[in-house]
């Protein structure tokens, strides 16, 4: 799986969004290779923001790839589906 990163511009930031993606990061690594957001071979583009305007410019990407992580339950929730989609190591799958 290969996954973009897209960054707000952080001009009214609430959150640390810096912060939650390098955690974010630090665990998909093993998982899926970590891309620019615009590689067009991207399964998924995060888009992390920095408050609820969520406004960085995502045209050119289609709205199915979009995940967009505002918070760290933003970021928890999806790492949760992330591994729950990752084959199971014990499983042989």
């Amino acid at each position: 799986m290969r996954i973009g990163v897209k960054f707000c511009g952080g001009c009214h930031p609430v959150v640390d969004r810096v912060a939650i993606a390098a955690e974010v990061i630090k665990v998909l690594e093993p998982l899926a290779a970590i891309v620019p957001y615009g590689d067009a071979e991207a399964d998924l583009v995060l888009v992390f923001v920095g408050c609820p305007a969520a406004c960085p410019d995502v045209r050119g990407i289609a709205d199915e790839k979009l995940r967009y992580i505002g918070s760290y339950e933003d970021a928890d929730l999806f790492l949760r589906a992330m591994k729950n989609l990752s084959p199971d190591p014990e499983s042989g799958r």
